[in-house]
């Protein structure tokens, strides 16, 4: 009987430990960072791709092809934006107007996948206009 006990504890602990760990899975927030093909834009959301898209949708922006690039914690959330941003010339032949708020990583992204080219922000708002 001692033993059946023991072995009903142990998995009532582990089932416990699982719980718990759900728990916090569950509270933490999910962010996401996109991209849209269409107007070559990279962004980043907490609310869930889909909401993010139909937002963009309804602005008249071309969401066909959009993807999720990457998925993040709220300390990584920026860098990997950046990076992308960066690795698709979202910034330069894009609708991003900014590098992204991490310089490194955006640099980094347009060496490893290749991106050459630059402008300075005024030559990248005259271009838009």
């Amino acid at each position: 009987m001692t033993c059946a006990l023991d072995l009903l504890t142990f998995f009532l602990r582990k089932l416990l430990y699982v719980c718990r760990l759900l728990a916090v899975k569950m509270t933490q927030k999910q962010y996401t960072v996109y991209h849209l093909p269409g107007p070559n834009y990279v962004g980043q959301t907490n609310r869930g791709e889909g909401a993010r898209w139909a937002s963009h949708a309804a602005a008249g922006k071309d969401v066909l092809g959009a993807h999720t690039v990457s998925h993040a914690t709220a300390s990584t959330l920026n860098t990997r934006e950046a990076y992308h941003i960066g690795a698709n010339d979202a910034y330069h032949n894009g609708a991003n107007l900014t590098r992204g708020n991490d310089l490194p990583a955006y640099y980094q992204g347009k060496a490893d996948h290749g991106v050459s080219g630059s402008s300075t922000p005024a030559e990248h708002v005259a271009k838009r206009k």
